[in-house]
């Protein structure tokens, strides 16, 4: 038999509900006869989450345009005399909310589970394979597309043990260290009641206000002491734990427009104040570069990032999609991960659209153009790949 662990008991309700996880699978945990009599009584949840599906789409779209580099991403810094300079800064800063989207669904889809420590090793040494895969392939395409490297099977290994190969693939591994960390962020998930939540996400606003203040009062010159830190203020814990919030603690009832109105304002107004200080700061020092304009990039973005995913789900309890919608919504979210796995190469790939486009439109159009077009060859990839045996059981 094997070990499962479990959480003490609660006070609210814990129903095990039918989902998906990251991989966009379909799973069922069996916590007994009444487990399908709550999934199919509970109202506030679907066997697909569409709110999440969404969330994914628009977050994989953030993942590629972060990597547009002087095309999209980091336009702002050659474009300081346009009338959208302060546009393309907070364009560039709100897609920064793609990790935390991501580890918010993780949070919402994985945190409620009791499985057995077995099946977090299975879980793990899924996407150990995915990623050694997912890197072959990137390093295949770099070695007889690109020809920029010299194939070497010594070589790929010592590659991937020291680093990603490709820009994106390092979220995998943090992801892998996220899943073996599963067991002890259940327990602490399961067992928080709202204070704490509260508790945390108060402790995480100070961490980050501090260096803002220390930058803006002695331009950098003061730092605090960097022993006195959160380990919960860590991505890889805070966002999995506010998704899981949002959407397991929340229930549908308690979800307000006036709430969901009041964080989207806070949000925005984050990001404003990060751009105003993006652009403060390489004023003063004459530098326009990653050091200096991402100094406060992700300071506050934890912000608009739990904005988006409440309004999301807010606004996707609230108003039903049709079946067909639904559909297609779903599908495209389940084909997000492969798309992340190909970020690269369908980047590269469909490059030649932003140079084309961008003869005729505005720069920034034709960045987003280029991401959406590199989205959607992923998507046609990853929906094709799931057809086949082998591979629906792992993407």
């Amino acid at each position: 038999m094997s070990t499962h662990y479990h959480a003490r008991s609660l006070t609210f309700n814990r129903n095990t509900f039918k989902n998906e996880d990251f991989d966009g699978k379909m799973k069922v945990d069996c916590l007994g006869e009444e487990t399908e009599k709550n999934v199919k009584e509970n109202t506030n949840y679907t066997s697909r989450k569409t709110y999440i599906d969404f969330l994914r789409i628009i977050a994989i779209a953030m993942v590629l345009f972060n990597h547009t580099a002087y095309t999209g991403y980091t336009l702002f810094a050659e474009k300081q005399q346009s009338p959208f300079y302060m546009f393309y800064i907070c364009n560039s800063i709100y897609i920064k909310c793609a990790v935390p989207l991501f580890l918010m669904a993780s949070g919402a889809l994985l945190l409620h589970k009791n499985e057995s420590y077995s099946d977090v090793l299975k879980r793990f040494f899924k996407f150990l394979f995915l990623l050694i895969a997912a890197s072959f392939i990137d390093y295949l395409y770099k070695c007889f597309y690109l020809q920029s490297m010299a194939f070497s099977v010594r070589e790929f290994f010592t590659l991937i043990y020291a680093k990603p190969i490709s820009t994106a693939m390092w979220y995998l591994y943090a992801y892998l260290a996220f899943i073996l960390m599963l067991p002890f962020m259940r327990v602490l998930a399961q067992n928080m009641d709202d204070r704490a939540f509260y508790w945390m996400f108060g402790l995480n606003l100070i961490i980050n206000i501090l260096p803002i203040l220390e930058e803006l009062g002695t331009q950098g010159q003061l730092r605090l002491n960097n022993n006195f830190t959160f380990f919960i203020s860590k991505q890889f814990f805070l966002y999995p734990l506010i998704g899981y919030y949002i959407d397991r603690r929340i229930r549908k009832e308690q979800l307000k427009f006036g709430i969901a109105f009041l964080m989207l304002v806070i949000g925005a107004a984050s990001v404003l104040l990060c751009a105003y200080l993006t652009h403060w700061k390489c004023t003063y020092t004459g530098t326009w570069n990653a050091d200096k304009f991402e100094t406060f990039f992700n300071r506050l973005i934890f912000l608009p990032a739990t904005a988006t995913f409440y309004a999301a789900r807010y606004l996707f309890e609230k108003f039903q999609m049709g079946r067909i919608s639904s559909r297609i919504v779903s599908a495209i979210g389940s084909a997000t991960f492969g798309v992340f796995l190909l970020e690269e190469i369908c980047r590269l790939t469909t490059k030649p659209v932003f140079d084309h486009m961008n003869l005729h439109i505005p720069t920034i159009c034709a960045c987003w153009l280029w991401v959406l077009s590199a989205c959607a060859m992923g998507i046609v990839i990853t929906l094709i790949l799931k057809k086949l045996p082998l591979v629906s059981k792992v993407l």
